[in-house]
């Protein structure tokens, strides 16, 4: 049987790079990104950002496809 592991970076950019999301803010948005992974099954490695955009690290499990996760 082969071992897959797949990880996704992904960004999300504020319009225009507006430096919009306070620190207060970024706590908030990564504790729902967290929680909706939970629900999920996605395993994060890791969320970060700044004011004006956000990264999140994470793996999928094999028997997750790509699709199911953008519902």
């Amino acid at each position: 049987m082969s071992y897959v592991k797949i990880w996704i970076h992904a960004v999300w950019a504020v319009k225009n790079r507006e430096p919009i999301i306070s620190e207060e803010n970024r706590k908030i948005l990564f504790e729902h990104i967290h929680k909706n992974a939970l629900e999920k099954e996605i395993l994060i490695e890791a969320v970060g950002g700044y004011n004006n955009h956000v990264h999140c690290l994470f793996r999928l499990k094999m028997i997750k496809p790509l699709r199911k996760l953008c519902n």
